[in-house]
């Protein structure tokens, strides 16, 4: 607009007007770019001049974690080189006051020696190694001494005292029936917590790669010496009672059986309880028991040699005692048995420790057989005994009395009446005999042995010759009549039947001959 207010042509023209402000707004962005790209021109030299130090930062930055992990794994070889002496102290203590230290200790040192193991080029490895391994086989050693140790206190057994029973058998001074003291047997058992402290010690032990060979071994042998131990005490508190009869013999056989019955249940309950699997446990009841049935096996075989009850000095326990034992193992060998046999899973596949499984039943098996044996040949001793006694007997005809070997075998056979049952037990496993032939059997041969002792007595009397062999056998014949009541049917039977007769008849011809011989003496004199 002019002056005195006409406007200009611009002004008036709008067209003009954003013409102008379009060259306005051109010129004012081209100076924007102008600044910035002075900005970028500025940023381009800062950075050129920035990353070099930035690369440098991030150089430092790798090289200082580079020195970190690098202290980090000085610092772990170092703990593990020094851990064996830093854990000595620990294991050689043993785990008796901090068991959750002791096996920390333990396996700080395993690792140990797993990385040292596996960093053999680290410079003085091999000596820290060497140590090391001589700090575990310490440890193992100590480990396994304490739970040795610690299974000593467990399963105590003892004979306790039960209320006392009426035995007719022993009378009192009033005449009634007297008391006999019965007693029980009985084993502590240890609490959950040492059960759970053995465990954890012996899971600990084998978790070093120790063998379990030993440890089964010795934990075996503790075991087994207490039990053997009980038993000696057990004989000492009961004093096998009163032997005077059959019925107090196989009583005290039977108590015995039922406590080696109840000390293998208890050993089985004790071993599943302390090892961690069924393999270990059945091997450690293996190694506990095995040694006491072999050996139990070896006595009952032991006693196959001539019994010390010859017929002149007659000890039926020598005798009668395999017999009773035979027939009372035979009814309680199930229960032996089922005790001893192995676990399921065993049963198809054998452990590594357990590589017989059968093992302990096995040995019943053989307990048993050794016990007929014996029992066989200590019958077949004495009856060999009678005419071995008279043959060697110095003494002569005894003026023609009744000699000592018939009384002893009389009484034999008096006693035998008591264990009639345990005969047919054992005679049932040879279907050659029974018990009436082996009476038979043992009569015929004392009085074939009279004759034989009288027929070589050298010099003396024919006629006293006769009345030995008459005496002897009228007393046997008398004798047989008395047992005649005491035995079974089927004994009796054969006692009049065929025994009897033949005796009769010996008795007859003796008779016959020393009346005759009698009287050629008179005609002579």
């Amino acid at each position: 607009m002019v002056e005195g207010g006409a406007p200009t042509a611009v002004e008036s023209d709008p067209i003009a007007r954003i013409r102008l402000a379009l060259m306005d707004s051109k010129a004012q962005l081209s100076n924007v770019n102008t600044v910035l790209a002075r900005f970028k021109t500025g940023l381009d030299r800062l950075e050129g001049q920035m990353m070099p130090i930035y690369n440098l930062t991030e150089k430092l930055r790798e090289t200082q974690k580079n020195i970190d992990l690098s202290v980090h794994e000085l610092r772990v070889v170092h703990e593990m080189f020094a851990t064996a002496t830093e854990v000595a102290p620990t294991l050689h203590q043993g785990a008796k006051y901090d068991q959750d230290e002791y096996v920390k200790a333990m396996q700080r040192l395993l690792q140990s020696i797993s990385f040292m193991e596996s960093h053999r080029g680290y410079e003085g490895c091999g000596k820290a190694l060497e140590h090391a391994r001589q700090v575990l086989s310490h440890a193992q050693v100590k480990c396994k001494a304490d739970i040795v140790n610690d299974i000593g206190l467990f399963g105590r057994y003892s004979t306790v005292a039960l209320t006392k029973v009426s035995d007719p058998a022993e009378p009192d001074e009033s005449g009634a029936a007297g008391e006999r003291q019965q007693y029980t047997v009985t084993a502590s058992h240890p609490s959950d917590a040492d059960v759970t402290k053995v465990n954890s010690l012996i899971q600990c032990l084998l978790g070093t790669g120790y063998a379990p060979r030993q440890l089964l071994l010795e934990y075996g042998e503790k075991r087994l010496k207490h039990i053997k131990d009980f038993f000696k005490d057990k004989a000492k508190v009961t004093a096998e009672g009163d032997m005077s009869t059959a019925q107090d013999s196989k009583e005290s056989i039977g108590r015995y059986l039922d406590s080696l019955v109840f000390v293998i249940k208890t050993e089985k309950a004790l071993s599943s309880k302390l090892f961690p699997n069924e393999d270990l446990s059945h091997a450690a009841l293996s190694c506990t028991i095995a040694p006491l049935l072999e050996t139990l096996t070896n006595d009952v075989n032991g006693r196959r040699s001539p019994p010390s009850w010859p017929p002149q000095h007659p000890h039926k326990d020598e005798v009668f005692r395999p017999l009773d034992l035979h027939y009372l193992f035979k009814d309680k060998s199930a229960a032996f048995k089922e005790a001893l046999q192995p676990p399921l899973r065993l049963r198809e596949h054998p452990g590594v420790e357990t590589a017989d499984p059968w093992k302990l039943v096995g040995l019943i098996g053989k307990m048993e057989e050794g016990l007929a044996v014996t029992s066989k040949q200590t019958l077949a001793q004495f009856k060999h005994d009678i005419g071995e006694s008279l043959a060697q007997d110095k003494v002569g005809l005894r003026d023609g009395n009744v000699h000592p070997v018939s009384s002893n075998v009389m009484q034999f056979l008096r006693h035998l009446c008591d264990h009639v049952v345990e005969l047919e037990c054992l005679l049932k496993l040879d279907q050659t005999t029974n018990v009436a032939y082996f009476i038979d059997s043992i009569v015929m041969k004392l009085l074939d042995s009279i004759q034989a002792k009288a027929h070589a007595t050298k010099g003396g009397r024919d006629d006293l010759r006769a009345l030995f062999t008459l005496n002897n056998v009228v007393y046997v014949s008398q004798s047989l009549k008395q047992l005649g009541g005491d035995v079974q049917t089927v004994v009796t039977a054969a006692l009049q039947q065929t025994i009897q007769p033949k005796v009769a008849a010996l008795g007859d011809k003796a008779l016959h001959e020393f009346l005759q011989l009698r009287w050629r003496r008179c005609l002579v004199e």
